[in-house]
C-alpha cells in the first residue's frame, strides 16, 4: 500500500535532469530571405510559438525566441509584432537580428540569456524540491527519512549545476549525516 522508497534516487532521475528535460527552449525563426511575411506565414509562426509556449509552460521551462529578419527589413517591429504580442505577459524574451551579419552580435546576447534562464530554471527546480514535505506524503517514518535524503541529494546536485558549492555542501552534509544515522 502506498509508495515504497527504493533507494536514494530513482533510476533515471540524473539522466532526466542532465539529458532529457531542457532548462531553456530556444525557438528560432529564419526570415533572412523574406522582406515581408504573408498572413499565412504569420499565422503559422503564431501557432508554432503557441505550441512551444505550451511545452515550456507544462515543464516550467524558460522560452527564448530568436528571429532573424532580412537585412533590408524596413520595419522590424511590425514583422515581429505577432511574436511580441504572443510573448506579452510571459517571462520569455525575443532577440531580433537584422540579417546574418547582425546575428553575430545577437548570439552573444542569446548566449547570456540562455545561461541566465538556465540558472533561474535550476534555482526554481531547487526551490521546488526543497518545498516537498515528507509528512504530507503519508509515508512511514523510515520512508520519510529516505525521501528527505533523496530531496537533499537532488537539491545538492541542482546546486552543483548552478556552481553553488556552498549550497551543494549544505544539502549533501545533512543527507550524509542522515544516512550514517540510519545505518
Amino acid at each position: 500500500p502506498g509508495y515504497r522508497v527504493g533507494g536514494i534516487l530513482k533510476q533515471r532521475w540524473l539522466e532526466k535532469v542532465c539529458n532529457t528535460i531542457p532548462a531553456v527552449l530556444v525557438v528560432c525563426f529564419d526570415w533572412s530571405q523574406d522582406l515581408s511575411l504573408d498572413p499565412t506565414a504569420t499565422a503559422q509562426v503564431v501557432a508554432q510559438l503557441q505550441h512551444a509556449q505550451r511545452q515550456a509552460r507544462d515543464r516550467e521551462i524558460r522560452l527564448l525566441v530568436l528571429a532573424v529578419l532580412h537585412a533590408s527589413a524596413t520595419d522590424p517591429e511590425a514583422l515581429c509584432g505577432p511574436i511580441r504580442q504572443q510573448l506579452e505577459g510571459t517571462s520569455s524574451a525575443l532577440i531580433v537580428a537584422q540579417g546574418l551579419t547582425d546575428l553575430g552580435s545577437k548570439v552573444q546576447k542569446l548566449e547570456r540569456l540562455v545561461y541566465q534562464s538556465a540558472m533561474s530554471f535550476y534555482a526554481d527546480e531547487e526551490r521546488r524540491q526543497k518545498s516537498w514535505k515528507p509528512a504530507a506524503a503519508g509515508l512511514s517514518v523510515a520512508d520519510q527519512g529516505a525521501m528527505q535524503v533523496r530531496v537533499s541529494v537532488k537539491v545538492g546536485f541542482l546546486s552543483e549545476f548552478r556552481k553553488d558549492t556552498r549550497g551543494a555542501l549544505t544539502s549533501y552534509i545533512p543527507a550524509y549525516q542522515q544516512l550514517m544515522h540510519a545505518s
